[in-house]
């Protein structure tokens, strides 16, 4: 029989996180994979429990596995053991919300929004899937190295079906279901009744509160009593924002927001205009963005502006005027886009001049296919390849430099796909040129092209839209997600990409992440281009790609090269007969 200690043999652990009596959690490299995972089984406790061990797993990587949202835990796979189910998850690099609300106390104000506004895409992607996660807390909340935010902890999860009477006795006294249960469950589930996203709601209610004020709402994780004195605790915090903490934190199921959807529509708090309006008059919602906010959120706002039917997704009404006024700006900008230039520069090395670096077959052959993918739009692309011996050191910076060129009404692609190596002493990376001189004592000294070439582009080009996307390892070296703008859903998003400069970088993996020649990211970035996954859509935005591109065997990363870039419209498309009516 394994024992709680021996793991596949495909995976090397490196690093125990997690050890007590509900769970064991380690961080480990996959050898087949070349990747680095999260192995998590049930502990000692959990499997000497009778009944609970297998359907706890179980019903967790279930949960897992209908959900595909960048704010939630990604399942990778699940293997059967004969101690119990060993599930391989997505190696989330950060701290939890606990660990930094303990080490740094109360968070500003619009960094609480924002982590709000994310933790409930989490919670409205699961709750549309029908699974109530019963466990949102500070500690499964877990803050990114790029500031977004990653919900995990299904232990306790459950699909709506399978709700009916809670399976958690809270009034247990037995010593290991203590351990398992969350630090502020909802009253209801206190008292056994079924789960439902108002009881998620209540639990966020509890992170906000904790976030705002440095300590938890219910310091005795007693949450049937007296709740907390909101308008007190949380003085400094206009009184907007305090309200919708009160409202999550109803003992009520009744006086919560009935879905996520609804909350994140409360959390479109306009926080400069609330600093004088603080006990004056209610805050000004934007209201705009408040309609826009979950079809954008979850469909990208392409699909949803150019929706024909009004009435949006949640309960939101969509108006066909607030529609015709959205196309009237896209229009607008499409007309003005005509007049410039459209360039693609594809950059792709299957092969370096170098022993320490092996053939990547797939990358002349993907630029090729993004090539064909432009060719087949309506609107025409310029279209530069570098390849082979052009594709030197000397032939990359010859294609930066066609960036550089380009005119305020111009957009450009840059496509590079090869290698990509970081340097262990510091933060830099590099993409590795046909020429590619071994540069073992200090890259800077050889024919490296430095990461940084790619994204300082931004600001030596007048060009009003620029994508960067390098599919390479370590291609998230070259520059983090910093901007929670990416998200896409405000009024404000969508005018500010309309009207101004959108430069962005996506990149296929993280900063330590060797990225195989496999071509996922390359079919993904084809596919959103095609016309069956772009419909009647008048345009494509880059957060629409970047969803459509992550998912499994791609760990895609998406930022900003501007400090204040927001903006995502890359993609332009005939616009269909009367749309601009």
């Amino acid at each position: 029989m394994a024992h709680e200690h021996e793991y596949p043999e495909r995976f090397d652990v490196r690093e125990v996180l997690t050890r007590n009596e509900a769970e064991i959690v380690v961080r480990a490299f996959d050898r087949m994979l070349e990747r680095e995972v999260l192995l998590k089984r049930l502990g000692p406790g959990a499997r000497a429990h009778v009944g609970m061990d297998r359907r706890r797993a179980m019903r967790e990587a279930r949960a897992l596995a209908r959900v595909r949202n960048r704010h939630v835990l990604q399942l990778f796979d699940v293997i059967e053991e004969p101690i119990g189910p060993l599930l391989v998850l997505e190696p989330v690099a950060g701290e939890s919300l606990a660990d930094r609300v303990a080490r740094d106390g109360a968070m500003p104000v619009d960094e609480a929004l924002r982590i709000g506004r994310e933790a409930c895409t989490a919670l409205d992607a699961i709750h549309r899937e029908g699974i109530v996660h019963r466990g949102v807390s500070c500690s499964n909340l877990v803050q990114r190295e790029d500031g977004s935010i990653c919900l995990g902890g299904f232990s306790v999860a459950k699909p709506g079906s399978a709700m009916g009477q809670s399976s958690i006795n809270y009034r247990s006294g037995d010593s290991f279901k203590t351990r398992i249960l969350v630090p502020h469950p909802a009253p209801e589930q206190v008292a056994g009744q079924p789960a439902d996203a108002r009881s998620d709601i209540f639990g966020l209610g509890c992170v906000l509160f904790e976030c705002l004020t440095g300590r938890p709402a219910f310091p005795n994780g007693i949450t049937t009593g007296a709740a907390p004195d909101i308008d007190k605790a949380m003085s400094n915090v206009p009184k907007p924002f305090r309200d919708v903490v009160r409202k999550c934190l109803s003992r009520s199921p009744i006086g919560r927001y009935p879905t996520a959807a609804k909350l994140t529509e409360a959390l479109e708090l306009d926080t400069t205009q609330a600093e004088s309006t603080i006990g004056r008059r209610p805050l000004l919602y934007k209201a705009a963005a408040a309609v826009l906010v979950a079809g954008l959120a979850l469909f990208g706002a392409h699909e949803f502006l150019a929706n024909e039917t009004p009435g949006g997704h949640g309960g939101t009404t969509i108006t066909e005027g607030q529609i015709g006024a959205n196309r009237g700006r896209a229009v607008r900008e499409a007309d003005s886009m005509s007049r410039g230039r459209s360039v693609a520069v594809l950059i792709g090395i299957s092969y370096v001049n170098n022993p320490d670096f092996p053939n990547l077959p797939n990358a002349e052959k993907d630029i090729e296919r993004v090539a064909k993918a432009l060719e087949a739009l309506p609107r025409k692309w310029e279209i530069r390849r570098f390849v082979r011996e052009q594709a030197g050191t000397i032939g990359i910076r010859k294609a930066l430099a066609v960036v550089r060129d380009l005119h305020e009404n111009d957009r450009a692609l840059i496509y590079y796909a090869g290698h990509g190596m970081r340097f262990p002493k510091g933060d830099s990376g590099y993409v590795i040129p046909s020429n590619g001189i071994a540069g073992e004592k200090d890259p800077s000294y050889s024919s490296w092209i430095p990461f940084s070439e790619f994204d300082t582009l931004s600001g030596q080009t007048e060009a009003r839209h620029l994508l960067v996307a390098l599919d390479c390892c370590n291609s998230g070296r070259a520059k983090p997600t910093r901007n929670g703008g990416l998200a896409g859903g405000s009024l404000a998003f969508v005018r500010e990409a309309l009207r101004g400069k959108s430069h962005l970088i996506l990149t296929s993996g993280k900063a330590n992440e060797a990225v195989p020649d496999d071509s996922i990211f390359c079919d993904r970035f084809v596919s959103a281009l095609a016309p069956k996954n772009r419909g009647s859509a008048p345009y494509l935005t880059a957060v629409r790609l970047f969803s459509m591109i992550q998912g499994p065997g791609c760990n895609a990363q998406l930022g900003s090269l501007k400090d204040d870039g927001d903006g995502a419209f890359l993609f332009f498309f005939e616009l269909p007969a009367g749309w601009a009516k």
